[in-house]
């Protein structure tokens, strides 16, 4: 059974490694590759998905706010009666919501404004 899984394995690694190709030559071309290529900590592949995250629309998002919202980091307030709560947004797009958490993460050792 595991060597069946294996030989599935194998044509599928092959493909995520082409396609990981493809998106490192079509972030490479985009016009915004230098800036999302500058931001500490993000390296290939966070710097590509935080692009995609943002998109090419600059009018899209009119505040930081927007995209904390959308990608589920703003933290969501309840409150009913004198009590209030806090929690993390449960309905978000959850690889959004990784992608930025990852970031974060790394910009830590590269930035000394994200380590303060």
């Amino acid at each position: 059974m595991v060597q069946a899984i294996v030989n599935q394995l194998r044509p599928l690694m092959l493909s995520i490694k082409e396609l990981d190709k493809q998106i490192a030559e079509l972030f490479a071309k985009h016009e915004d590759y230098e800036l999302f290529s500058s931001f500490p900590g993000a390296g290939e592949v966070l710097a590509s998905r935080l692009l995609s995250a943002f998109g090419a629309d600059r009018d899209r998002f009119e505040s930081a706010e927007e995209i904390q919202q959308l990608s589920g980091i703003a933290p969501v307030t309840e409150r009913s009666g004198k009590t209030c709560w806090v929690h993390h947004r449960f309905a978000c797009p959850k690889f959004l919501r990784q992608s930025f958490h990852e970031f974060a993460a790394q910009s830590i050792s590269q930035s000394l404004w994200a380590r303060t």
